[in-house]
Formats: structure tokens, sequence, C-alpha cells
């Protein structure tokens, strides 16, 4: 009974010591006496020699299938790491959750029965790691990390001590790099948790290929003695073969390397043979190596101890079956069970328990083995509860990407997603139609260097400077151009956005385009009709000043045809023929005047807005009006402001000509009055005002008020819609207020009228006032006679009287002319001697070559050739496109003779 009270390894031990050690000592100092010869050291060293071999044989494959599988765990953890790092880059989720459920994932998995999978980044600085207090540490120092950080991927195999242990364990570890968040993942686990994994089929063949002598041969089996490879009894247990089989494998599996002789009988043979045994203890898969053979085939000289080996043989079987009998009795039993309740719960029964409830080490094992199905059973559920969340959760985001990706794909904007270096990572099927492309042809590249930026490299420019200051943080919108799949040139508008994480870092880049080029054309005819519009207006203005115009000409006509003759009759005295010579060039000048204000309004030039005193526009503009208007309608001006307007003149000499014209004619018939005021307001202080004023600054309003017909509520309505039009046929074209309108509003401006019928209007324009410093300008001093020079003159007008007047007025300033009536002949005579020439004086339009392309030839033969322009009206050319080009002065006729003396002198002393 007391032997009962033992713990398993005192049984174990007190077997051992009473009954295999006293045996193994007369066994082997019999063995010792007898067996010295030269074929005992022969037959260990080759049963030695296989047992090893074949130990590292199947060490090895062990080692290949440890890789194999740590390296497939890795992999898949790196696609789970790239899966939801991938949906983070999308923007479907933030770069912390991505981690957090990384994480999450990796500390959920078991690898083998207590490995685990951590992250470090390339400093050596735990990122993941299944206990709390070794996250953020830095473990660089330790030397399989230093090779970790090294290498970065790979398998690796290390010795490892935990805190509180004093065995070392050997374990292995497999990496995988993960660039984008700098993490090396590795799965890690002690090798003797993987015996799984080897398949003895690999190494099955090699095993029973062993022979020694002619019946010797090598086979594994475990610690319970199941012959896991075997010749003749494989998958057998080998316990229940034979009581002598449970002697000798008690004894191998008690030894666990080393030898071992015995004696052994085969069903076949009438006596027993001595045989020999070498075997190794794998401890990692619980197995034993062994190599086995009858020694009468090697050691025939040894047959003398046969009968003296079977007896010693004999009685270690007897007592080897007796202690058998008994401890499997004590100690198989319980385990049985065990096993089975292992079996079950491995097929997915954890509600087994164990009722040993003996004080030895299988009653702790057992009472462990209870605690330990709870906690699994327990374990188990919640799994089950997570996994099902875990499902639901993947169909929601699966769906919400599908919507999400439906929504990106059909957007008619040509939509993508850059990396934070502007790499294109993500495109619409939207921009993929229109460039004629595939995603394969765009992505992964240099947003600048895709299909959409081929055609033009300042487009590649202009965007590639874009995403570097989306980059920085700065939204971008730029108009540019792209090319569409058949190499057509499109305009598009373009939004280049930075899209910031938590930490105010740019995460990714949205950049969204739109083709414009429809809006644009019609913006282009849109501007080509409103100059359609300005010019019928301008004409129909022009149709009502023509009278007045006629009249003031027939004036300045009459005085100048007066005077003339006068001088003719006066030649006699100088003194007065100076006078009526004074008195034509009075009237000149008045021509001259008139001339420069009806181009002032005709001219077709683009508008340019700039600080304006509105009110010399206006005393200009009724100048010009007073000789067509009836004197039955009196005109009243009343200026109480000098302020300035930022304005283009011409569009404000349209606009008062128009009221003013419809103005006089509502009063055509029964006269009336006509008044303009101009007069500065501050909303600030005023609110009396009956219109709303854009902005909070002083504003100038200039009032146009008639005493005519008036209009009733209807016509008011329609007064500002294009074609509307209360005159008779062919009196008006209906575009006026319109145009009036559209020009106060495009000058930041609103306008208001008030009317009453039979009493008359009322036109209130109201403008922003702007402040304009006064400009310092250095003025010629062109004070007393202008002089004469030497230099040599080339003349070019297509007018002979102009022409002879030049070259008389010249030449008597001591210069040397030659005249042309052309640019053609002009430029012939200039080719014979580019250098015969000081200054070129050419008018701007004359038959066969105009004067500006006259001087765009004559620029490229002779680079710096001084030219005076004049020209008595112009569309195609401006002053500033002419001193653009090179020309230096640019003149309007009619010229003074002193005005054009002066600006020769200025021209040729520059050089």
């Amino acid at each position: 009974m007391l032997f009962k009270q033992f713990k398993f390894r005192n049984k174990l031990l007190a077997s051992f010591l009473a009954v295999f050690v006293p045996l193994i000592l007369i066994g082997s100092t019999i063995a010792y006496l007898q067996t010295k010869k030269i074929l005992e050291t022969s037959i260990e060293n080759k049963l030695s020699q296989t047992t090893t071999s074949l130990t590292n044989l199947i060490q090895t494959s062990a080692n290949i299938s440890i890789q194999n599988r740590l390296r497939a765990i890795a992999e898949k953890n790196l696609d789970i790491a790239e899966y939801y790092y991938s949906k983070h880059r999308s923007g479907l989720i933030t770069r912390e959750q991505a981690i957090h459920t990384i994480e999450e994932i990796f500390l959920n998995q078991s690898i083998g029965i207590s490995g685990y999978i951590y992250c470090l980044n390339s400093k050596g600085i735990i990122i993941i790691h299944p206990d709390d207090k070794v996250k953020g540490t830095n473990v660089s120092n330790f030397d399989f990390v230093k090779q970790q950080l090294k290498t970065k991927e790979g398998y690796l195999e290390y010795n490892w001590k935990n805190p509180g242990e004093s065995q070392v364990k050997a374990k292995a570890l497999y990496m995988v790099y993960f660039k984008p968040l700098d993490w090396i993942i590795g799965v890690s686990s002690y090798r003797s948790e993987f015996k799984h994994l080897v398949d003895l089929k690999d190494f099955r063949t090699e095993i029973l290929s062993f022979k020694s002598g002619k019946s010797g041969y090598a086979f594994v089996m475990d610690i319970t003695g199941k012959a896991l490879i075997h010749p003749s009894l494989q998958g057998t247990n080998l316990f229940k073969h034979s009581d002598k089989a449970k002697q000798i494998l008690g004894q191998i599996i008690k030894q666990k390397n080393g030898k071992l002789r015995y004696t052994w009988q085969n069903s076949n043979e009438p006596s027993p043979r001595e045989k020999i045994v070498l075997f190794k203890y794998l401890p990692e898969f619980n197995w034993i190596i062994a190599s086995t053979s009858y020694e009468d085939e090697v050691y025939s000289p040894l047959q003398t101890f046969k009968t003296f080996v079977m007896a010693v043989l004999a009685i270690m079987l007897f007592f080897c079956v007796i202690l058998t009998f008994f401890i499997s009795r004590s100690v198989t039993k319980p385990l049985d069970k065990l096993i089975q309740k292992l079996e079950a719960g491995s097929q997915g029964d954890f509600s087994g328990r164990m009722e040993y409830e003996s004080p030895d080490e299988l009653g702790k094992v057992s009472s462990h083995f209870n605690a330990f199905m709870d906690r699994l059973e327990n374990y188990h559920e919640q799994l089950n509860d997570e996994i099902q969340k875990t499902h639901n959760t993947q169909a929601a985001l699966v769906e919400n990407e599908l919507k999400l990706r439906g929504l990106f794909n059909q957007s008619f904007q040509y939509t993508g997603i850059l990396s934070p270096s502007g790499i294109l990572e993500e495109v619409n099927q939207s921009a993929l139609d229109f460039a004629g492309c595939t995603e394969s042809d765009v992505l992964y590249k240099p947003f600048w260097e895709t299909l959409w930026w081929r055609h033009d490299p300042n487009s590649q420019k202009g965007i590639q400077d874009a995403i570097q200051r989306a980059i920085k943080g700065e939204l971008v919108r730029m108009e540019t151009t792209n090319t569409n799949g058949s190499g057509d040139i499109k305009d598009v508008d373009v939004t280049v956005k930075p899209v910031f994480n938590t930490a105010k870092q740019v995460e990714f880049i949205i950049v969204e385009g739109r083709d414009i080029t429809n809006l644009k054309q019609a913006e282009f005819e849109k501007r080509h009709l409103a100059v359609q519009l300005e010019k019928s207006q301008k004409m129909e203005a022009m149709g009502t000043l023509a009278g007045g115009i006629a009249h003031d000409f027939n004036n300045i006509l009459s005085s100048i045809f007066g005077y003339s003759q006068l001088a003719e009759m006066t030649l006699d005295t100088p003194e007065k023929t100076k006078r009526h010579i004074d008195q034509i060039v009075k009237g000149a000048q008045r021509a001259a005047d008139l001339v420069q204000q009806i181009l002032t309004f005709s001219r077709q030039t683009e508008f340019k807005k700039h600080p304006l005193k509105i009110h010399l526009v206006i005393k200009e503009t009724l100048q010009l009006l007073r000789s067509s208007i009836p004197t039955t309608i009196d005109i009243q001006v009343n200026i109480l402001s000098k302020s300035m307007i930022m304005a283009d003149p011409t569009q404000m000499h349209q606009v008062i000509m128009n009221l003013c014209t419809n103005a006089y004619h509502s009063m055509l018939e029964t006269g009336g009055n006509l008044m303009v005021q101009l007069e500065e307001i501050d909303i600030a202080q005023r609110d009396d005002q009956p219109v709303s004023l854009p902005k909070p600054c002083p504003y100038l309003k200039m009032t146009v008020k008639d005493t005519g017909q008036g209009m009733d509520r209807n016509t008011l309505e329609k007064a500002f819609d294009p074609y509307f039009t209360t005159k008779e046929v062919g009196r008006g074209t209906g575009f006026g207020l319109a145009l009036v309108r559209a020009i106060i509003e495009e000058h930041e401006g609103v306008i208001h009228v008030e009317s009453q019928p039979g009493i008359g209007s009322t036109f209130s324009l109201y403008l922003p006032v702007v402040e304009r410093k006064p400009a310092t300008q250095q003025r010629v001093n062109r004070m007393g006679d202008p002089r004469g020079g030497k230099e040599t003159i080339m003349v070019v007008d297509d007018d002979e009287d102009i022409r002879a007047l030049t070259t008389d007025l010249l030449e008597r300033f001591g210069y040397t002319v030659h005249s042309f009536k052309n640019g053609e002949e002009a430029l012939v005579h200039f080719k014979l001697n580019p250098d015969q020439f000081d200054l070129i004086i050419t008018d701007m339009t004359m038959p066969r070559m105009t004067g500006y392309t006259l001087a765009k030839e004559v620029l490229q033969i002779r680079k710096g050739m001084p030219i005076i322009l004049c020209t008595g009206y112009s569309e195609t050319i401006s002053k500033t496109n002419a001193l653009e080009m090179g020309i230096r002065r640019y003149l309007e006729k009619p010229l003074q003779n002193k005005d054009l003396l002066f600006n020769i002198r200025e021209v040729l002393d520059a050089e």
C-alpha cells in the first residue's frame, strides 16, 4: 500500500532500481568481459552511424516543415496587413483604424501551443506583442533581433530562456517585411510544438532501405510503443506484440539514448538469437529512432555467450512482465481515458472531464485537464460569437465598399487618388474612358507622367507644381488641357485637394477634373455676340449722331474756307494773314477733336479697366450729343463729385450715350429737359437708397433724368430685355438698355430705373469709388522751337499731299528725305542699303503693304531701326502692340508740325 502513495516518477524509479539496475549491471559486466573484440566496435559504429543519419534526416525534414509552416502563417498575415492598409489608402478607414484592426487579428492567432505573432520596426522597437509590457521597448540588443533587423525577411532559429525559467529552449521564427508601416512581422514558436508538421512518408523509404547483415533493420516508434516506421509491424503497438517486446521497448523508452542487447526469437526460427539495437531520442517529437541487427550474423565467434545471454534475458523478461503489468494498471488506464477525452476535444466536444482523483501526478494532470477544458469550452463559445460578429461586419464592409466603388466609378468627373508623394493609386472609370486606357496603363506612376498630360510639357509641369503645393497642404484649382483617347486636346478644370489624417498630415490627395471645352466655347461665342451687340449699338448711336456731326463739320469747314479766302486777300498784310491762318489751325484742331471723339466711341478694342474720372467722359459725350439734340430739349449738367471709378472709358462713353439718346428720343415731339447729375454717396451714412448695394464703400451715383413720355409698369418690367424696344421700326435695335445693364454689372455696379407715363424716366447708376495716387510722370520739355538735323529719313505714305508736306517740312529743318508711296517700294529700297537711313516715318494704312508689315520686315533686317508709325485710325494694331514689337513712336493723325519735329528729334537723340 505504501507503493501506491508514491508519485509516478518514484514508482518508476523504484521499479528501475529493483529490477533493471541489477540486471543491467550484471549484463554489462559480462558483456564487457566477453565482447572486447573488434567486431563489437564494428557493429556498434555501423548501427550508430545509421541511427545518427536517420536522426539527421528526420530533423532536417522537421526543419523544412517548421519553416514552411511559419512562412505560410507570416505571408498570410502580411496579406492581412496589406488588405487593411489598402482600405485606409482608399479612404474607407483611417490609418489608426487599419493599424488597430491588423493588431487585433495578429494577437488573436495562436501558433502551436505558446507561439505568437509580433511586429517590430527597423529601429528594433516592438510595435505589436501579446505582452503589453513589452510593447514600445527597444530590443535591438538581442542577437537574434540584430539578425532580424539585418535581413528583415526569412527563417531564423535561436535559443531562448524565459524570465523565471532555468531551461533554454529552441525557438524558430519566420519574418516578412511590410514596407508601408516599416514593420518586420515575426511568427515565432518553440520548435517542440511543431511535431505534427513532420510527415513520416517523407523518409519511410530511406529508413526501410537500411539493412545490417542479412536481417538487420531500422525502425521508428513513439514513447507509447507505437511503431511509426517498421518493416513488418508498422502502425501497431509494439508493447502488445509480446511480453518480450514489452520488456525490450520498456528498456529503450526508459534509456532513450544509447544501445541495448537482447535475445529475440522469430516465429520461423527454432531458437532465439542475440540482437543489438542503437537508438536516439528526438525530444521535440517524442520519437525514438533505432537500428538493430542480430549479433550472430556479425559475431560468429561469440556463439559461446549465447546461452548465458539468453538466460539473463529470460530473467529480465520475467521481471519486466511483472513490472509492466503493475505499471500499466496504475498508469496506462487513466492515460487511455485522458487520450480519449483529448481526441473528443479535438473533434469539437469540450464537455469531457476526467474523474481520476489519485494524489499522484496523474491526479494533478486530471485536475488541470478539467480546468483547461472548462476554459476552452467558454473560450470556444466566445470565439463562435466573435466569428459571427466578424462575418457580419465583413459583409457590411463589403457592401459599403461596393457602394463607394460604384459612386466613385459612376461620377461624371474624372477622379483619381494619389499617394502623399503624387503616385496615382486609384482612378475612376470616367477618367479611364476619357483617356481611352486601362488601369494598368496609368496606376502606380507619378500622376504628371500619365497619359492625360502626354501632349504638352507645360501642362505636365503645371500639374506637377499643383501636386507639390497640395503635398504642402494647399488646395489648388487650375484650368489646363488634357488629351483624350482620340488625341483631341480638351480644356479641363482641375482641383487638387489634400486629405489630412488626425495628425494633420497629408494622408492622400484627391484630383478631380471636369471637361469645360464646351463651356469655354460657349463663353467665346458669348463674347463674340457681345462684340456684335456693341457694334450694333454703336451703329445705332452713330446714326443718331450723324446729323449733329455733319452740322459741326459744316460749321468747321465754313470757318476754314472763310479764313483761307481772307488769308489770300491779306497776303500783303502779314499780321492779318497770320491771324487768319491761326483761325484755320483752330478750325482744323476742332475737326481733329471731333474725329477723335467719334473714333473713341466706335473703336473695336478689348476693354481695359483703369481709374477713370467719369465726369470728363460725361462732358465729352454731351458735347458730342449737343449738336444732334434739338434745341427744344434743354441739357442740364450738375457735377457734384469728381471722384474716380475703376472702368473702361469706351464702355462708360457708350453707357452715357445710350441713356442720353433714349432720353432725348422720348422728348422729340414735346421737348423738355435732360438732366445729368453726378454725386458721391456713402451707404455707411445713408440708408435712403432705393437699391441694395453689394459693397460697404462709397459709390458714385450718376442720374440721367428726362421729362419725356415715361413708361408704364409692363414696359418698365421689359425695359432691360434684349430685342425689346418702344421705338418705331428702323429707329432702334432693342439692345440698348440690355447692353447698359451688362456693362454696369461687369463694373460691379447697380442700375435702377423709375418712370411714370407722361412725367418721364430717371435712370440711376451706382459705381464703386476708387482712390488712385497721383502718378509721377516725367514730362518731356517741349518749350520753344523744335530743332533740325542732318540725318537721312525715309517717309512712306500713300497720300501724295501728306508725303509732299512732310518732305518739305523735314528738308526745311535740314534733314535728307527719301519718300515712297507704298511699303513695298520702301522695303525694296531699304534692302539695297539698310544703313543708309537714320529714321523711318510710315503711315499705317497703305495699299499693297501696311506700315506695320513694313516695320516688321525692316526690324528683321536691321534690329533696332528707329521707326515712327502714324495712323489715322486702325482696328488691327494698338499703341501697345506697336511698342512691344520695337516701333519707337505711335502717333495718331492729324499731326501738328511741331509735334512731329519734336518726336523725330527725341527718337534720333535717344540713339
